[in-house]
């Protein structure tokens, strides 16, 4: 998964206009070390992750939380948003648990009724070094066990499976790596409503997402609408100089062909804003950017914050904070940071 790089923020929307801030968002650094797992709580009052760094991830590794209102860093000794669910339940719902007694973390839906997980392996897939992906309904008990998504590291739901809740919890996409990590996939979830047995998905990897274009190849899910229907992904390019790097796509699950494309460069984390969603905070090498949907304007918020320096940045559900690691400024100006985002009025 591209996270970093040195690309120029390009917009592809001609006829946009392009405007700026002073950036005056407070910054706390919170931890110096690469964080791994990192994740906001469903109110984003607090934001957890585990010890990081290369080598550092497994089932040993130390937790953190980090409180926002007291700026309080407690370390733990498990993941605080981890579901409790009871013996019988994880045995029922084929929870898997990994040859160092690491099992599956369980990633809950913003209603907390549906649960996606690493289910246990399949007797006839032997010692495979992957496992396929569950997902439960607490409500009924229904679950289902989806051998043709793979999980490939219980440790680590940040980088093998991934996911992003529609608010409505009815909807949903899973990054993950395919069988002996040949490749990234994203997949969509939806008509969850309809019940686990009802339900539909698809792999957003190739082209047909959007007719007649064959360009696409879809590395990464940023975020999904409040309503499920539209989703922010990363598309794969080819910058000059023949660099890699990752395009904006807005694509409208409903309308296809009224999907968007923005901008291209280094963009390292979106998430959709505002009423109805019809904003769009990116974060790029040009700093955090806002982006209006229905305007089409873009409005640079903090300029410090710099897209080529980062590891990773991830936003709040309610678009208030950035938590982000630099990883390319010299010390002291690397390290885990969070950052307040002022969104105008």
């Amino acid at each position: 998964m591209l996270k970093h790089g040195f690309f120029t923020l390009i917009a592809l929307l001609v006829f946009s206009r392009l405007n700026s801030v002073e950036a005056q968002n407070p910054t706390q650094e919170i931890y110096s070390r690469i964080p791994t797992n990192l994740s906001w709580s469903s109110d984003s009052s607090s934001l957890a992750f585990q010890e990081g760094g290369f080598g550092w991830e497994g089932v040993q590794a130390k937790w953190y939380e980090y409180t926002i209102n007291t700026e309080i860093l407690t370390e733990l000794d498990t993941w605080p948003y981890q579901p409790s669910l009871a013996p019988d339940e994880i045995a029922q719902f084929d929870i898997a648990t990994d040859e160092n007694g690491q099992m599956s973390f369980i990633l809950p839906s913003p209603d907390n009724r549906f649960i996606v997980y690493a289910a246990t392996r399949p007797a006839s897939w032997g010692d495979r070094p992957f496992w396929p992906l569950g997902l439960a309904d607490l409500q009924t008990s229904e679950y289902c066990i989806f051998e043709d998504i793979h999980a490939e590291d219980l440790t680590n739901f940040g980088r093998t499976y991934a996911v992003r809740w529609a608010e409505d919890s009815r909807s949903f996409t899973v990054f993950t790596i395919s069988a002996y990590g040949s490749a990234q996939q994203v997949f969509y979830f939806t008509n969850l409503e309809a019940g686990i047995n009802n339900l539909t998905y698809r792999s957003l990897l190739s082209g047909e997402i959007i007719p007649e274009d064959e360009n696409l190849y879809i590395w990464d899910s940023f975020d999904i609408s409040d309503d499920g229907n539209r989703l922010l992904l990363s598309n794969l390019v080819i910058l000059p100089d023949n660099v890699s790097g990752n395009q904006l796509v807005v694509w409208d699950s409903l309308h296809p062909r009224q999907s968007k494309y923005l901008m291209e460069g280094n963009i390292v984390e979106a998430s959709f804003v505002g009423e109805g969603d019809q904003q769009l905070l990116v974060i790029t090498g040009d700093g955090i950017v806002l982006y209006d949907l229905v305007a089409k304007s873009m409005t640079i918020l903090d300029n410090n914050i710099d897209a080529d320096y980062l590891y990773d940045a991830w936003i709040s559900p309610n678009g208030e904070y950035i938590a982000y690691y630099d990883y390319y400024h010299a010390d002291p100006n690397n390290g885990l940071f969070v950052a307040k985002i002022n969104l105008p009025e």
